[in-house]
């Protein structure tokens, strides 16, 4: 019996030193840091020392000490102000107290709902709708910009916390756009709230974006401001081309339309060559008019320039044909003699051209455009091929360009590193891929000075790669012989110390 009225007695005593230990505002309110809050604290105690800020992250400040203190049998009511800090972690302020068996006590009161913006967390993360904005050029726009109001948040609470309203933002615009009727610098963040209308400039902000982040001019002046969120800006050049309906002129004129200006833009036009050829009439208008003036064969540019406000868009050029096109270069794209091709080109393609006739040793091959696969005889080799072409418009046909084609000896590729060199070189051979042989190595060396004196001679067994020192030999160009049975392939070298 006396063990369960000592329990009881143990729990009404619990109950109410728990009950008497309180602080107002509560533990669970949400509170704004840089002001100062008086709180009133009923305690359990004889005596009260002092109220400190405990250490956790960052101290709240302690602003005046208990006063006010009421004392009520063994139970002591006082005020105390303080002010926490803009941290949104929890904050702690301890009251030290002697209590009623006189023992030194102390007592936590922690505040995890602080309403600061400093550590980013996914509370407070502003979600603007749209996340991007094209505006175009030359033209203010209006464009609304809108998101549903952000939290304060407690990111170190787990799981962290969500508590509060913000309801105050700022925005940081391309210099030249406003908001609300005020103009921005570039640099200044303008006031205001969760739906906005913002307005562009005619010409800036390409490639930049509107920034938004919360404020906490709610709680109080000079509290940091929140993460940041952005609105990306697109403000795209036009797409600018010219077209005609032929690329050449055989006499007389024709027109050029230049395509994708913009509403309020201008252009101007010119030529490359002005003595062959001429704008007739307007050089500002959307289609231009251009003469051949003369009977050279020869090709123009046509250019067009772009003017849109303050933008001058890079120049637009057209090639044309005056007359029968002339011939440009043959490239060789590819030499093939394992499937029996020559791959070639007409770089660049010439405009106006119809067609294209190629040739191979003088003999017409079948009809091809600006590129052509020429047919050779298969893994022949170590052999020259004599390609031209001519190329035919509305005008007539252009003369023959011409170009040897050499395809070299069929088997290995021989390389010499160093080259130039000094002290040693290393032949090495690596298989050709065009061709279907399977040997790969070699027997002999020889080096020959450029008079065709054998300076050096090395026999190997079937290798594919060998060292040879050359320090001996004095500067000057010399041609390495490389050997594999009957076939043989010589390179140049040269010695330079």
């Amino acid at each position: 019996m006396k063990k369960i009225l000592l329990s009881t007695l143990i729990l009404i005593i619990s109950i109410l030193n728990c009950y008497a230990q309180t602080i107002d505002p509560l533990e669970s309110s949400e509170q704004c840091p840089g002001v100062n809050v008086t709180f009133t604290v009923t305690i359990t105690a004889q005596s009260v020392q002092s109220v400190q800020p405990k250490a956790l992250n960052v101290n709240p400040v302690v602003v005046q000490q208990p006063f006010n203190i009421s004392v009520n049998g063994s139970i002591i009511t006082f005020n105390f102000i303080g002010k926490f800090s803009d941290y949104n972690n929890k904050q702690t302020f301890t009251v030290y107290y002697t209590n009623t068996s006189g023992l030194s006590a102390t007592k936590d009161f922690t505040f995890p709902k602080i309403k600061s913006l400093l550590t980013a967390n996914s509370c407070s993360q502003v979600q603007p709708s749209p996340a991007n904005i094209t505006a175009p050029r030359c033209q203010t726009s209006d464009f609304n910009i809108s998101f549903s109001n952000v939290q304060y948040g407690n990111p170190f609470e787990s799981p962290q916390i969500c508590y509060g309203t913000v309801s105050n933002y700022e925005y940081l615009l391309p210099a030249g756009w406003s908001l609300g009727g005020t103009s921005s610098n570039g640099s200044t963040w303008i006031a205001g709230g969760n739906n906005v209308t913002v307005t562009s400039d005619l010409s800036t902000g390409d490639g930049m974006a509107i920034r938004i982040r919360p404020t906490n001019i709610a709680c109080a002046s000079g509290l940091v401001a929140g993460q940041e969120s952005s609105v990306s800006i697109s403000r795209p050049a036009p797409t600018l081309t010219i077209t005609a309906t032929q690329d050449y002129i055989c006499s007389g004129c024709a027109s050029f339309t230049i395509n994708g200006m913009p509403s309020g833009a201008t252009v101007q036009w010119s030529l490359s060559n002005t003595t062959d050829a001429s704008i007739s009439g307007c050089s500002t208008c959307s289609t231009v008019s251009i003469c051949r003036n003369t009977s050279a064969n020869t090709i123009i540019a046509l250019t067009a320039t772009v003017t849109h406000c303050t933008f001058t868009y890079p120049p637009v050029t057209h090639d044309i044909s005056l007359g029968t096109p002339s011939p440009n270069p043959i490239n060789v794209d590819l030499i093939d003699p394992a499937v029996g091709r020559i791959q070639v080109d007409v770089d660049p393609a010439l405009p106006g051209v119809l067609s294209y006739n190629w040739y191979k040793n003088g003999v017409l091959q079948t009809a091809h455009g600006s590129f052509a696969q020429i047919p050779i005889t298969r893994d022949v080799c170590d052999i020259y091929y004599s390609i031209s072409a001519k190329a035919i418009n509305s005008c007539g046909t252009s003369s023959l360009v011409y170009k040897d084609v050499y395809v070299p000896p069929c088997g290995n590729s021989f390389m010499i590193s160093p080259n130039p060199a000094s002290n040693s070189i290393t032949i090495s051979v690596s298989q050709n891929k065009t061709v279907s042989t399977t040997n790969n190595t070699f027997d002999e060396i020889r080096i020959y000075d450029f008079q065709g004196t054998l300076k050096k001679y090395q026999q190997y067994k079937m290798v594919n790669q060998a060292t040879i020192n050359v320090s001996d030999l004095i500067n000057g160009t010399y041609f390495i012989e490389i050997t594999n049975g009957t076939y043989k392939e010589r390179k140049q070298l040269i010695i330079q110390k």
